[in-house]
């Protein structure tokens, strides 16, 4: 007899913890594509059709300026 397939109660609440901590790890750098072009496939969503190599740098913080200037 084979069981259904049950998910984890936890699934949801592990997917959110992962997407929060890719976010805050994400804030924190700059990616940028080190070439010009580089293919797309569109299939549902914009995704790569192949590897894009890319330099990950931590972002310099911006001077506010003061609105008194």
């Amino acid at each position: 007899m084979k069981h259904p397939v049950c998910s984890c109660v936890g699934d949801h609440f592990a997917m959110l913890e992962a997407t929060l901590a890719l976010a805050t790890i994400i804030r924190r750098t700059e990616i940028r594509s080190l070439s010009d072009d580089f293919p797309v496939a569109l299939p549902f969503t914009m995704v790569s059709a192949g590897p894009v190599r890319a330099q990950v740098n931590v972002r310099t913080p911006r001077v506010r300026e003061s609105a008194a200037s």
